[in-house]
């Protein structure tokens, strides 16, 4: 299985680099390969909103800088795991800017899942999702905003499944690599 995990930490912080170690500790015990996308080291500009990934260059965005090989990673693992600082709920201004750059992935048209409008999909298998949530102090509503939001992205990207942890700032070591690696159960096939 290939894991790609999106590291969407804002800042320099040893608690995120000690969490992003665990996750590829217990990926790599669990003999499964792993890519670490550092993103706030990369150089990735903003979506323009321009869809000239579906437009001019299908499937390619049109910004020539690391952006651009995000959604090829993305299409050829097996999960995504999304390591992120909760932000009012959602996701971090780091991975909030990798993602919106993976809408080459999807096509510029449009199918009903359960009577919703999703976009189609550009390409026959996509990656599971498991998004590990980083919250300073436990709060009921952003958890659950988080939650939708992971639960409602994958729905978008197609994917089978989609698990969500939550931990919080400074919890002990022990206990989230033993909840981590029991997710990790959940989702590797």
């Amino acid at each position: 299985m290939k894991v790609l995990l999106f590291d969407g930490s804002n800042v320099q912080d040893s608690f995120f680099s000690s969490l992003n170690d665990l996750i590829c500790d217990i990926v790599k015990k669990k003999k499964c390969e792993i890519e670490t996308l550092n993103i706030k080291n990369m150089n990735i500009g903003y979506c323009l909103g321009c869809f000239g990934c579906w437009t001019k260059t299908p499937g390619i965005c049109l910004i020539n800088d690391e952006g651009r090989e995000i959604p090829k990673k993305m299409v050829n693992s097996d999960l995504l795991i999304y390591l992120n600082p909760i932000t009012f709920g959602g996701y971090s201004s780091t991975l909030k800017k990798a993602l919106d750059r993976c809408i080459p992935v999807l096509l510029p048209f449009f199918r009903k899942v359960n009577g919703e409008v999703h976009h189609k999909m550009r390409y026959d298998k996509y990656p599971d999702i498991l998004a590990i949530g980083v919250i300073n102090k436990r709060n009921d509503i952003l958890e659950k905003i988080f939650r939708n939001l992971i639960n409602r992205n994958s729905i978008n990207m197609n994917a089978n499944i989609n698990v969500v942890r939550i931990v919080e700032y400074n919890e002990d070591f022990i206990k989230i690599e033993r909840d981590i690696s029991d997710v990790f159960d959940e989702v590797i096939k």
